[in-house]
C-alpha cells in the first residue's frame, strides 16, 4: 500500500536545458558592429570581459563589464564562470592612419645605453584584499544547484503544482532550470541602480553568501525565498494572484483589491526618497488576470465604474456562479475600480509600491532615466500585467521581478534593530535551531513588517511556508555534506527506485529545527491509515542516527499544501 501511495504522490521529474541563444556571425566585432542585426540584446565584446546592451536603430545603448572571474557566456547571454563560459568573439584588427612624411630625418641614436633597470620596482600585494565576491564560492554554490540527484530532489519537492482536487504534477511556470538562470543573473549581474546619496552605481544583487564565503548562508537565504514563492504561485502554478478571501462561501470580486485586509492600490511608497516610485493609480485601467487554472472563483479583473450601483458582487462556492449584488471585500469595497494592482510572479509582488519599483529599477522608467534597464520595453506602471502576459513566453520574467522584491524589500529589510541579513546569519551560525527566523521573514513578506503589533495584517500560510523551509534546507544540508557529491544509488531491495536518494543523517549535524521531527521507520514500512498523526513521527535523539528518505518529507509538505488549496 506504501508503495502505491509514493508511485501516485511522485512525479517523474524532470531536468530542462536552457536553450541556445541566437548569436551574430560577423567576420570580426567591435564597438561599431556588435548591434549590428538581429540578435539578443546583450552581446559580447571581443575578450568576452565586456557585453553591451543593444538600444534602437543599432546602437550600443550601455556598456557592461562581468566581475572579477567570469566572463559573458554566449549560450545564456549573460555572466557566467570562465571555466564553463563559452564565447568566440573574434577581434576586429585596429585600422592605423597613415603618418605624414617627415620633414627631418630621424635623430641619432641615443650616445648612452639605458641606465638600467627602472628605479621605481612595483608595489607590493595589496593589503586590503580585493571587494570583488569569490569566483570560487559562488561557483561552489551553482555546482551543487547543477547536481543531479540534487535537481531531482528539489524538482519532486518545489517545483510541483496541485490542482484544487490535490493532483499533483510539475509546475509548467515555474521550473528548476529557469530559477537556477534567473538566479545566476541576479546574484551575479544583479540590476544595477544609482545611489541617491552620492550618485555612485550600486547593485541589488540576490545574496549568495559568497562576501562571507559561507555557502550556508546562501544556501539559507535561497530556501527563505523559494519557501515563500511555493506559498504564493508555484503550487498553484499560476502568474496572477489568486481570489481566496472568502466569507462563508462567497468570494467577493473586489478582492482584487486587496485580499486580507489590504488595499493594493493604497499602498503608497511611503519612504520620501522612494515616493516618486509609486505608480500612479488610473481609474480607467482595465486588465483581468491571465488565468485561475480552473480554481474556483474567476481570474482577478479591474475596470471603472459605469455608475453608481455598478457593483462588482461575489463568486458562489455552491451554485459555481457571479452574483452582480453590493457585495464587498474585507476593506469595503463593492466595485474594481483602480483595482489592478493584485499580486503577479513568482513572489506574488503587488501593491502600486513594489510594482512601481519594478518600474523605476527594471523597467522603461529605468530606461528613460539611465539609458539602460533589463526590460527597457515594459512600463510596469501603464501595464502591471505585462509581469504575466509578456511571461508567457519568458519565465525569466516571472522569477527576475520575484527575486529583485526579495533582494530590494527583504534583503534589504532593517528596522527598530531587526535586520534580515544580520538575522539570517546568527540563525545559520546558531545551528538554524528554532522557527523565529523564518517566522519573522514571512511576516515582512506579507505584513511588510516584522513585529507581532506592527500590523493588523496577519501572517497568511505561516506554517506551510515554514514547513517548506525545513524542507528545502535539510535537502541543501544532505547534498552539502555529502563528502563525494557522487550520484547516490536510489535501488533498494524490495522497493521501487524513486528520485529520492537515502542518506544516513546525525541528528548532532543535521537538526537544523528545535521541534524538527523524522519519520519513523515504523510508519516508513507500515504506514498508518492516517498519515501526519502523533504516532507516525519520533523526534531524533542526540548521537542517534536514522535513514532518511527525502520523499518522507515530502509527503508531509505535500499534506500541507494540499490541504492549503482545498481551502481556495
Amino acid at each position: 500500500m506504501a508503495l502505491k501511495v509514493l508511485r501516485i504522490l511522485i512525479p517523474i521529474a524532470f531536468i530542462s536545458k536552457p536553450s541556445n541563444a541566437q548569436t551574430i556571425t560577423q567576420e570580426c566585432t567591435n564597438r561599431k558592429n556588435v548591434c549590428i542585426g538581429p540578435g539578443p540584446t546583450y552581446r559580447p565584446l571581443p575578450g568576452c570581459e565586456n557585453y553591451v546592451q543593444c538600444g534602437f536603430n543599432n546602437n550600443v545603448a550601455v556598456e557592461h563589464r562581468c566581475q572579477s572571474g567570469t566572463i559573458f557566456d554566449e549560450t545564456l547571454t549573460k555572466c557566467n564562470w570562465d571555466t564553463v563560459s563559452r564565447c568566440n568573439v573574434k577581434a576586429c584588427p585596429r585600422t592605423l592612419t597613415p603618418t605624414e612624411s617627415p620633414t627631418e630625418n630621424p635623430t641619432s641614436p641615443p650616445s648612452t645605453m639605458p641606465t638600467g633597470h627602472p628605479s621605481v620596482t612595483p608595489s607590493q600585494t595589496p593589503s586590503v584584499a580585493p571587494t570583488t565576491s569569490s569566483p570560487t564560492m559562488a561557483y561552489d554554490f551553482f555546482r551543487l544547484l547543477e547536481f543531479e540527484d540534487f535537481q531531482r530532489n528539489m524538482e519532486s519537492l518545489v517545483f510541483l503544482s496541485y490542482t484544487a482536487s490535490g493532483t499533483v504534477y510539475p509546475s509548467k511556470m515555474y521550473t528548476l532550470s529557469g530559477m537556477i538562470n534567473s538566479l545566476k543573473d541576479m546574484a551575479l549581474i544583479g540590476i544595477s541602480y544609482d545611489d541617491p546619496r552620492d550618485g555612485s552605481q550600486k547593485f541589488f544583487k540576490f545574496y549568495l553568501g559568497y562576501e562571507e564565503k559561507n555557502l550556508a548562508y546562501g544556501q539559507a537565504n535561497l530556501a527563505a525565498f523559494l519557501a515563500n514563492a511555493m506559498v504564493e504561485s508555484i503550487a498553484k502554478d499560476t502568474c496572477d494572484e489568486l481570489n481566496s478571501d472568502d466569507m462563508a462561501g462567497r468570494f467577493a470580486v473586489s478582492n482584487s483589491c486587496g485580499q486580507n485586509g489590504r488595499s493594493y492600490q493604497d499602498e503608497f511608497c511611503i519612504i520620501a526618497e522612494e515616493a516618486k516610485m509609486s505608480c500612479p493609480v488610473d481609474v480607467n485601467m482595465e486588465t483581468t488576470a491571465v488565468s485561475n487554472e480552473g480554481r474556483g472563483p474567476p481570474p482577478f479583473t479591474c475596470r471603472p465604474k459605469t455608475g453608481d450601483n455598478d457593483y462588482a458582487g461575489f463568486w458562489d462556492e455552491r451554485s459555481k456562479t457571479t452574483e452582480f449584488s453590493a457585495y464587498s471585500n474585507a476593506m469595503g469595497r463593492l466595485d474594481i475600480e483602480g483595482c489592478c494592482w493584485w499580486g503577479r510572479g513568482v513572489l506574488s509582488t503587488r501593491g502600486t509600491c513594489n510594482i512601481g519599483k519594478l518600474n523605476y529599477y527594471l523597467g522603461k522608467s529605468a530606461y528613460e532615466r539611465r539609458g539602460e534597464s533589463r526590460f527597457p520595453g515594459i512600463d510596469f506602471c501603464s501595464d502591471p500585467a505585462a509581469i504575466c502576459t509578456e511571461a508567457l513566453t519568458s519565465e525569466e520574467l516571472r522569477w527576475i521581478t520575484g527575486m529583485f522584491e526579495w533582494t530590494e524589500r527583504i534583503q534589504s529589510y532593517s528596522r527598530d534593530g531587526w535586520t534580515y541579513l544580520n538575522q539570517l546569519k546568527d540563525f545559520v551560525d546558531d545551528g538554524m535551531k528554532d522557527d523565529s527566523f523564518i517566522s519573522t521573514v514571512n511576516s515582512i513578506v506579507t505584513r511588510g513588517c516584522h513585529g507581532s503589533t506592527c500590523s493588523s495584517i496577519q501572517t497568511t500560510n505561516d506554517e506551510t511556508r515554514k514547513n517548506n523551509f525545513k524542507a528545502i534546507i535539510r535537502i541543501f544540508r544532505i547534498f552539502s555534506n555529502s563528502p563525494t557529491k557522487q550520484p547516490v544509488n536510489t535501488s533498494h531491495t524490495g522497493v521501487d527506485s524513486s528520485p529520492f536518494p537515502s542518506a544516513t543523517l546525525k541528528s548532532s549535524d543535521n537538526q537544523p529545527f528545535q521541534n524538527g521531527a523524522f519519520l519513523s521507520q515504523t510508519a516508513q514500512t507500515n504506514p498508518p491509515a492516517q498519515r501526519g498523526s502523533p504516532a507516525d513521527i519520533i523526534p531524533l535523539k542526540d548521537n542517534s542516527s536514522v535513514t532518511l528518505s527525502i520523499c518522507y518529507l515530502q509527503i508531509i509538505l505535500k499534506m500541507g499544501i494540499i490541504s492549503l488549496l482545498f481551502e481556495l
